[in-house]
């Protein structure tokens, strides 16, 4: 049966099909562990679509970097959830493709990304993580999950509905245990106009997730994309890479700092009608703060969303 990690400590990170996602691959595949591509989905039917970009297909085979593509409900689609859920026969009819697939292109494995799902098919989604797991491992593939934050089991210390309508579906003792490793994804914290994954926020969803499933299991997610607000109103504008926030910063008349207790940083800048924003981003400081956590709590890893937004000081420092 596969090992809990692919290493000491596995860097995984996700791309999508932009060019700038082969482009940092490319540039950095000697610092990846594993390349997880979002390019599969299934429908209603249980029937797989989908490809990895060729140019990283390309690169990974180059290089060597083992390949776990995600594979989603749809477009994150809660009507294929649900039919997926209460249909044995669709789930076997998905998890014989996933093999195929899999030994076909040489992947290790997959990760599974549903979301969206109502939390009463809590016990359902267990049990096919279950299985899909055994039928997995039984061909030497492995197969892990990726979760939304949890900070409790208590559905009263979440934002009103999500976990209802997305968080409380994830029974994370019983997906850490069925499944090679999980990553959490510690970022979009819904309880205010701040950073995309305050470092407090973050701490709590780990304790948490510590009680439920062993550490070894646990790839913490981290973020390489920013959230723009207004600071009056704090209304959410935008979200985007690094590059993005270069352009501010290049203005040193736009105020920026280092938030210590958040664990991010931030700049302001007055658009062109006179409006003042704020930018909550991810760079080198602060994504290493968050890879130092993952270390000093011996977790698996960490798994970075998504490859080509990042800082590109982070390599730097891996």
């Amino acid at each position: 049966m596969p090992t809990a990690r692919a290493s000491a400590f596995t860097r995984l990170f996700y791309a999508n099909h932009g060019s700038t996602s082969a482009q940092s691959f490319a540039a950095h595949a000697d610092k990846v562990d594993i390349i997880a591509p979002q390019s599969y989905s299934f429908d209603i039917n249980g029937t797989v679509s989908g490809a990895v970009p060729e140019a990283l297909l390309k690169t990974a085979r180059e290089k060597g970097i083992k390949i776990m593509p995600l594979i989603t409900n749809g477009a994150f689609n809660n009507r294929i959830a649900t039919r997926i859920m209460r249909n044995q026969q669709v789930q076997n009819y998905l998890i014989f493709q996933l093999i195929v697939i899999a030994k076909r292109e040489g992947f290790m494995g997959w990760q599974l990304d549903m979301e969206n799902m109502n939390m009463s098919h809590r016990e359902r989604y267990a049990l096919f993580v279950e299985k899909a797991a055994r039928a997995l491992h039984a061909q030497g593939l492995q197969l892990s999950v990726a979760v939304v934050s949890q900070v409790s089991a208590n559905p009263a210390d979440h934002p009103p509905h999500s976990w209802e309508e997305w968080a409380g579906v994830y029974d994370y003792a019983r997906l850490g245990k069925a499944a090679d490793f999980i990553s959490i994804m510690t970022y979009d914290d819904g309880s205010g106009a701040g950073p995309v994954a305050p470092l407090p926020w973050v701490r709590q969803v780990l304790a948490h997730a510590r009680t439920q499933m062993p550490v070894e299991k646990i790839s913490l997610g981290i973020p390489a994309y920013h959230w723009e607000w207004t600071v009056r109103g704090h209304f959410k504008i935008s979200s985007g890479g690094y590059r993005y926030v270069s352009n501010i910063l290049a203005s040193s008349s736009n105020p920026r700092g280092y938030d210590e207790k958040l664990g991010a940083q931030w700049v302001r800048y007055n658009t062109k009608r006179g409006d003042e924003h704020i930018v909550w981003y991810e760079d080198a400081r602060s994504m290493g703060e968050k890879i130092k956590l993952a270390k000093d709590n011996n977790l698996a890893g960490f798994s970075l969303w998504v490859i080509g937004l990042e800082d590109p000081a982070l390599w730097d420092t891996l």
